[in-house]
């Protein structure tokens, strides 16, 4: 990773001063709003995050322009949107949006300064592609409802019933990434590994001998519960939830 420098601090800390300046300015009036160039907007963001990422893997000459573009295609979406979102979209809370918008635009930030390695910004296109894809967002929202019904459920008592619990989190979680993580590798096998471990641990609970499952059952159900919980916090801010 480059070192970052004095003057890159600064430019960020101006950068963020700036952005939250203009946020009182920044509303989107409705009746500018035209859905088709938001979508592309949307779009061109997520398709510069993936212009930046390749930039940075193949290290190609025009780095420093790919930065540029995405830098100042985050700033215009920012000021128009940052502060609530716009027509059509007004069934989404404006804190939920902030929160989503702001922790998208941290990550492409942190792309931008080389903080995170290139493939870990796959998760700020996310938010983007959805909506520039209604049906798609619908569905995935869909998703997200069912599985905060099943999450926050209480532990379960035996080990048959937390085995049916986890199975139908993980069962949200392989939907949810198949359907809001297509064009995202990096986040396809974050979540392939998660799932990966997650059978290893209640594999052990599973096959241990009678003596050991019980203390095996509890210990290992609070850290599987806990890392769910954690993925669903983390896709619940993805899908503006």
């Amino acid at each position: 990773m480059k070192k970052i420098t004095a003057t890159d601090m600064a430019k960020a800390i101006l950068l963020q001063f700036f952005l939250f300046i203009a946020l009182a300015s920044s509303a989107c009036d409705a009746d500018d709003f035209v859905f088709k160039d938001f979508e592309q907007r949307c779009l061109k963001i997520s398709e510069l995050v993936r212009e930046l990422q390749l930039s940075y893997r193949m290290n190609l000459p025009d780095l420093a322009k790919s930065r540029r573009m995405l830098l100042n295609e985050w700033i215009d979406f920012f000021l128009d949107h940052g502060q609530s979102p716009p027509a059509g979209f007004n069934h989404i809370a404006t804190s939920t949006w902030k929160t989503t918008v702001e922790q998208a635009g941290k990550t492409i930030g942190a792309l931008t300064y080389e903080k995170i390695a290139p493939e870990a910004a796959d998760s700020a296109t996310i938010p983007f592609e959805l909506l520039a894809q209604p049906i798609k967002f619908s569905q995935v929202r869909e998703i997200m409802a069912s599985w905060s019904q099943v999450i926050s459920l209480e532990k379960s008592e035996s080990i048959a019933s937390e085995s049916i619990w986890i199975g139908q989190n993980v069962q949200n979680l392989v939907r949810l990434t198949g359907l809001a993580a297509s064009s995202c590798p990096f986040e396809k096998d974050r979540v392939k590994s998660l799932i990966k471990g997650l059978d290893n641990d209640w594999r052990f609970v599973l096959e241990a001998e009678p003596e050991l499952a019980e203390t095996l059952f509890q210990f290992s159900s609070q850290e599987i519960r806990a890392k769910l919980k954690k993925e669903f916090e983390h896709w619940r801010k993805l899908s503006f939830m």
